[in-house]
């Protein structure tokens, strides 16, 4: 067997240290900052202040990340706990010696805080202190929630419906966040969804920070993309005269521009069912007097051709909903 100098070992060692060194430096800052901002406002779910909490809250929302959903969700249902000044997931209860015991959980891995023989923790169930949502708390925890189990979906209808929550409850700290979205999402939809919440927050009433300059562009914005939730904004705000000067000038200019568009489009969809419905009655008569001034006789035949297709296209909308992603869902009309 052939030996191996000490010399070379060290060199070996010597050669490998700055190769390790830079493995390391290759994680992205980035990342770890991130995890150790979110662990910064996870610790302040804790604090007893209401408004520090809430802002934590409003922060972790923000991040879009989809591990703080389930802390959320743990602080709404009252698992999450304060366990010698660390905010940690409790476990269900065990009977363990005839006493009630818990396991407690990291926030953002969910590995187990573990005993100094290396195995997982176990302390009396009553000994961390549970971290209480108040009344105030829940409504933000609900949307938070909801927003980021919605909003990490690959689905563009789950990323836009999350959007479109943070619109219906508005909420300035919000703003920021849509914006960015509005600007960087992969999705159109989604896209255009951002930018009517964020304009629909900014023209909210309660929100009331906001520049006049801000508020014309959110009129504008909302005017552009025909929103009907922002024409009802509008019409309050001048039937309520919170719209002055040139604000109010702005809404009813909107509103006539909502109202032109919504006219033609029910003028387009009107049209469309109608030709549709008369066309399928124009073949149903033309079929039955060309068979009957041939024949002399009624024959349903094509009747019942109508309905082998209108179940075919049935048929082939369930194997378009069982078999294919949901972006391919609306093709399913073309393939029947």
């Amino acid at each position: 067997m052939r030996a191996v100098s000490p010399c070379r070992i060290t060199l070996r060692r010597a050669t490998l240290i700055p190769l390790v060194l830079l493995l390391l430096s290759a994680v992205p800052p980035s990342l770890r900052a991130d995890d150790e901002a979110i662990r910064k406002n996870i610790a302040k779910l804790a604090n007893k202040d209401a408004d520090t909490r809430q802002e934590a809250i409003e922060t972790l929302t923000q991040t879009r990340d989809g591990r703080v959903a389930a802390v959320l969700q743990a602080m709404f249902q009252g698992n999450l706990v304060l366990y010698k000044g660390q905010v940690y997931l409790r476990q269900e209860a065990l009977a363990v010696g005839g006493k009630n015991v818990v396991s407690l959980l990291d926030p953002l891995t969910h590995e187990p805080l573990l005993d100094p023989a290396k195995k997982p923790l176990l302390v009396e169930a009553d000994e961390p202190r549970e971290i209480r949502a108040s009344g105030q708390d829940r409504p933000l925890l609900s949307t938070g929630i909801k927003f980021l189990q919605d909003f990490g979906s690959t689905d563009p209808e789950k990323r836009a419906l999350a959007v479109r929550r943070l619109g219906e409850n508005p909420d300035p700290a919000f703003i920021s966040m849509l914006d960015n979205i509005a600007e960087t999402d992969a999705d159109a939809r989604v896209r255009r969804t951002a930018r009517e919440s964020a304009a629909l927050t900014r023209l909210s009433p309660d929100v009331s920070d906001q520049k006049p300059e801000d508020r014309l562009a959110a009129i504008a914005t909302l005017s552009s993309l025909h929103s009907l939730q922002g024409q009802r904004i509008m019409q309050q705000m001048v039937e309520q005269a919170q719209a002055k000067g040139n604000e109010k000038d702005a809404c009813v200019k909107a509103i006539a521009a909502i109202q032109s568009y919504q006219f033609w489009v029910g003028l387009g969809i009107n049209l469309t069912n109608g030709l549709s419905a008369g066309s399928i009655l124009i073949l149903m008569a033309l079929g039955l007097s060309i068979i009957y001034g041939q024949m002399g006789v009624i024959n349903m035949a094509h009747g019942e051709l109508m309905m082998l297709g209108a179940y075919a296209t049935y048929e082939m909308q369930q194997f378009f909903v069982q078999r294919f992603p949901s972006e391919y869902f609306n093709w399913y009309f073309v393939a029947a």
